[in-house]
């Protein structure tokens, strides 16, 4: 689906797919188009200096309702971290209050609830007698109140602090899968800048994960990352790739890079499709930036640089003369 993004006079249109993958280097725009999708489906009351963020979302060239997706945003360990805690709001209190209703586990709060009853019962006795005029009363929820006053920690009582990004997100998804399973709804999950706290092999089976719960439930997912490489680039996630810098370039379907690739490159080689993607992924971040400047001597600096270390630089592609003399050439495809 597009989704439009208003500010002001300018419009931003993504390709929103169930894993969207917002890469780009223009950060102020990438933050604007966040902000606007979390707070227009969260429902949270817009500030008087968000007047431009105000009711700037369509669907598909339509507006629709803010509760059209479920939100949750996620933008760093921390937030990951409370979200696995108990707390009134936190998203483990959500799993948590789904599952203390449950027909099962009735009959465990039934006997806490009477057990609790007899215990007040004893300490207003004891008043009564030393006191009087006063007693302590309790209600249902005090059985909810005494799970949220509970500790959460990693397995073997380790502090929850002490497991890695990777378990965070890890738990922070499967929280959100049993939260669907309970109450299916359609959920828009925004993570930023993913990039800056979990690898390259630990983003790709991220991914992976996410795929599988969109394939599940009606889960869509975006993710925001910079940092050169980490995308995840083939024919299932193609169409979810976003490049948000000067002008935003969303990338259409495999079929269509595969043959442009092939008829534009500037010599007569056949490119695989695995070559493609191999060779594209390390440039993502800089597509649109009108600015850039690729510079073949940064490399001789870089060499210099890790042979003071100790570290070969590999050289993983050669050019040859065409290639080069369409590099230095200003003229467009």
């Amino acid at each position: 689906m597009k989704i439009e993004i208003t500010d002001k006079n300018t419009e931003y249109i993504i390709n929103l797919e169930p894993v969207t993958q917002l890469c780009g280097i223009c950060f102020e725009k990438k933050d604007f188009i966040i902000k606007s999708l979390y707070k227009y489906f969260s429902s949270s009351k817009y500030e008087q200096y968000e007047d431009n963020m105000h009711e700037n979302i369509k669907i598909n060239g339509e507006k629709t309702g803010r509760k059209y997706f479920s939100a949750f945003h996620i933008s760093s360990r921390e937030q990951l971290i409370q979200s696995a805690k108990i707390s009134k709001s936190s998203l483990m209190m959500q799993y948590l209050s789904s599952i203390y209703s449950e027909i099962p586990y009735q009959w465990i709060i039934d006997q806490i609830q009477e057990n609790l009853d007899k215990l007040y019962l004893e300490i207003n006795k004891e008043i009564q007698n030393k006191i009087k005029c006063i007693e302590i009363g309790h209600y249902t929820k005090n059985v909810l109140e005494i799970i949220q006053s509970s500790d959460i920690s990693g397995t073997d009582e380790t502090a929850l602090e002490s497991l890695s990004n990777m378990e965070l997100l890890f738990t922070y998804i499967g929280i959100l899968q049993e939260i669907q399973k309970k109450c299916p709804c359609k959920t828009l999950i925004i993570i930023e800048n993913i990039d800056h706290f979990i690898n390259y092999q630990d983003y790709k089976k991220i991914l992976n994960k996410m795929v599988q719960f969109s394939n599940s439930f009606d889960a869509w997912f975006i993710v925001t990352t910079s940092i050169e490489g980490y995308v995840v680039l083939n024919r299932n996630l193609i169409e979810g790739i976003n490049v948000i810098n000067d002008c935003i370039f969303s990338f259409p379907d495999m079929e269509h890079i595969i043959s442009f690739i092939r008829k534009k490159y500037p010599t007569e080689k056949i490119f695989q499709e695995s070559e493609i993607c191999e060779n594209i992924i390390p440039v993502i971040q800089n597509i649109g930036c009108e600015n850039y400047k690729y510079d073949m001597r940064k490399s001789v600096m870089l060499k210099l640089l890790q042979n003071s270390l100790g570290i070969p630089l590999i050289l993983k592609n050669i050019i040859n003369s065409i290639e080069k003399a369409f590099l230095t050439d200003k003229s467009m495809l």
